[in-house]
């Protein structure tokens, strides 16, 4: 696995990176009734459901090394290569983390792969920058 880019930029990024309630909740409402979840690039954490099982996947060794110690199981990977049997999990999540994904389109062909009912995804064009979130 190369190194990652998050291993340089997401020192500290726990202390700082807290989630939107109304994002939360619309992620939530999105995975319906999934009950094992897949996040992938899923870096500290801050958008994991609670309230089902979840394995997170996170190429970045220093994202990895800010899980709290109740976050979901984690694994070092990348999205363009999920180590999971086809239709494995419910779902397959990626919250603000396509944008760092150099094979993208394989990323997103590989979440498809391995969730069994759908794959949720909330992304942004970081070349757009009038995107909400970034001036909050």
């Amino acid at each position: 696995m190369t190194h990652s880019l998050y291993d340089e930029i997401g020192v500290g990024y726990s202390a700082y990176r807290r989630p939107d309630e109304r994002i939360a909740a619309r992620i939530n409402a999105a995975l319906g009734v999934s009950r094992t979840v897949l996040n992938v690039g899923a870096g500290a954490g801050s958008y994991e459901p609670v309230n089902r099982s979840v394995i997170a996947v996170e190429p970045s060794t220093e994202m990895l090394r800010q899980r709290s110690r109740t976050a979901a199981r984690s694994i070092r990977a990348s999205a363009d290569h999920l180590p999971f049997r086809g239709g494995s999990l419910d779902a397959a999540l990626a919250i603000l983390t396509i944008h760092h994904w150099s094979r993208w389109q394989q990323g997103l062909a590989e979440m498809k792969r391995v969730a069994r009912d759908r794959v949720v995804v909330l992304t942004w064009d970081p070349r757009h920058a009038g995107f909400w979130l970034v001036q909050d």
